[in-house]
């Protein structure tokens, strides 16, 4: 009985030593991602004289539902309401999103603005803190006006 008791006691040490010999360092290294990446925030800044909520696509949503921001956008006011980053490049509007719809916060079942596609020209670049690299954060603002509205 103590023989087995031993077998089975040097069986489990055996697995456990397995175990943590297969999760040494050369799995943090393959995992690793390194290289260079760029950063995006979007904001919408309303000049119209109503609030506003903004819903939109990602191009990964292969369920092509609306992301809501939950968040109303008052009138004469900024809203960040989206970021990402992304290694290799700095992110832009038209590769950020496939469309974006705006709705008066009052009425939700028509939207006042359709953004499809985007357009990097109709966001304003306001700060951009880039390294040597060439990639960092860059902060866009796309300006709701009347003209813009549908």
């Amino acid at each position: 009985m103590t023989i087995f008791k031993s077998i089975s006691t040097y069986s489990f040490l055996l697995v456990i030593a397995i175990n943590l010999i297969s999760c040494d360092k050369n799995d943090d290294e393959t995992n690793k991602i390194d290289g260079p990446a760029g950063e995006a925030e979007f904001m919408i800044r309303n000049q119209l004289n109503k609030d506003v909520v903004a819903v939109y696509k990602l191009p990964s949503n292969s369920e092509e539902e609306f992301i809501d921001t939950t968040e109303t956008i008052s009138s004469n006011n900024s809203l960040k309401f989206f970021e990402t980053a992304s290694f290799g490049s700095n992110p832009t509007p038209e590769d950020s999103f496939m469309e974006i719809e705006v709705y008066e916060a009052s009425n939700m079942a028509n939207p006042i603005l359709t953004l499809s596609p985007l357009e990097n020209n109709d966001w304003e670049v306001i700060d951009q803190d880039l390294e040597d690299s060439g990639y960092g954060l860059t902060i866009y603002e796309y300006v709701l006006r009347s003209e813009n509205l549908e």
